[in-house]
């Protein structure tokens, strides 16, 4: 199959190549934790916010997949490869798969600054 795009208000975005033999399994809550317990000291975030967060990520990690260079990746379709589309006026990105298509919106907990550029994922 050739390059994929999305067109979203005229702007091509190109995806990168799609997962390549079978996806790492997802993160476990306590690899999560720890990876993570800085952030939540750094934001001030109470016990209960942290476990809200732990929650999100545990249900991110299920749905997608961090390559240790940062692209990501749809579980769903085994591999399928994301791209963020912003959208005027929204808190956070559009995701859509070369596979799939638009996804369903997956937005964080309410306390949780947007991440830039997909960073901290």
């Amino acid at each position: 199959m050739g390059e994929v795009f999305v067109t979203i208000v005229g702007i091509p975005k190109r995806f990168p190549p799609d997962w390549y033999g079978e996806l790492p399994p997802p993160r476990e809550c306590h690899e999560l934790a720890a990876r993570f317990a800085l952030l939540a000291d750094e934001q001030g975030w109470s016990p209960l916010q942290f476990r809200e967060f732990l929650d999100y990520r545990t249900k991110f990690h299920q749905l997608y997949y961090i390559a240790p260079e940062g692209r990501p990746y749809h579980r769903a379709c085994n591999g399928g490869s994301l791209v963020e589309v912003e959208v005027e006026g929204a808190r956070y990105c559009a995701v859509y798969c070369a596979k799939c298509g638009l996804l369903p919106s997956f937005p964080p907990p309410s306390f949780v600054v947007p991440f830039v550029n997909g960073n901290g994922r």
